[in-house]
Order: structure tokens, then sequence, then C-alpha cells
């Protein structure tokens, strides 16, 4: 039995680690890096943890697409931790130049009044200051908490063209 706890602590320190840098997000893209965190989220935690994304969204901007994905890691925590979510959604989405991230969950939801002891919250409005984009933090009618991230994102760098 202690071999076996033993093996589950590893695996799930491996987890936390992969998270704190996420090597997918760099090799695959944002939408990889979000589906994985869904992921382990779902197995760490034991709560259902889905990440939807209807068209393919290309964040081209390394910066960006890791404060974004930092966005979404803090709003996961905050709803495992303060929500006790059960249930917790990713989504990204794009619209011409501006790019779309909403983690939404079915937690007890934030308090009208969010405390000033944590840091959570100014964090994620840092990080999306720092990529020139917004966040908004809601409760939801029912409960549960929306975090809601927008950010524009310029074209995409031009290839070099190949010499003749």
């Amino acid at each position: 039995q202690i071999a076996t706890h033993l093996r589950e602590v590893i695996a799930q320190t491996r987890m936390l680690a992969h998270g704190l840098c996420p090597a997918v997000l760099e090799s695959e893209g944002l939408m990889a890096a979000l589906q994985e965190l869904a992921h382990a989220t779902t197995k760490m935690f034991g709560v259902d943890c889905v990440f939807q994304c209807n068209h393919p969204v290309q964040v081209h901007d390394n910066p960006t697409a890791t404060h974004l994905y930092r966005i979404a890691q803090e709003a996961v925590a905050n709803a495992l931790k303060h929500g006790k979510a059960r249930r917790i959604e990713l989504g990204l989405s794009g619209e011409g130049e501006r790019v779309f991230l909403a983690v939404k969950d079915d937690g007890c939801g934030i308090p009208a009044t969010p405390p000033r002891t944590g840091a959570g919250l100014r964090i994620m409005q840092y990080r999306a200051g720092m990529i020139g984009g917004s966040v908004v933090v809601q409760r939801g009618d029912a409960g549960g908490t929306t975090v809601a991230c927008s950010v524009h994102q310029s074209a995409p760098p031009a290839r070099p063209k190949a010499a003749r």
C-alpha cells in the first residue's frame, strides 16, 4: 500500500511540475496546453474539467499564450480552492484579431465584495494588462464564477522567403 501511495504522489508531483513549466505550451500551443490543464485537473482533483474550443485558435506570441495559460491556471485554482467547484469549463475562442479565454465553474461563486487578502485576482489583472488585455470576474446568477479574458492579437509574423 505504501508503494502504491508513493507512486501516486510521484505522479501528482510530476503533474504539478509540468504545470509550472508546461512544455506542451511551447511545442503544441495554447489549445493543447489548456486541454492538458483540463485533463490534469480532472485526474488530480476528481472534478469534471473540460476544455472547449470550437475552432482552432492560434496564439502566435508566446508571452501572450503563457499569460493566458497562467490566467486559466489561476482561475481553475480559485474555482477549486475557494469555489469548491465540481465542474469547470475552460473555453478559448477567437474573433478577428481578438482572443477570448473563459473559465466558468459551478462553485459557490465569488463574494460580492472579494477579499483583499488574496493575490490571485490581482495577478490575473496584472497578467492581462501585460499583454494589453482585460479580465472580468463575475458571479453567476445561480452561483459559480466566470473569469473572462480578452486580448488583442497581432497578425502572425511573416515567414522569411526562401533564398533562391
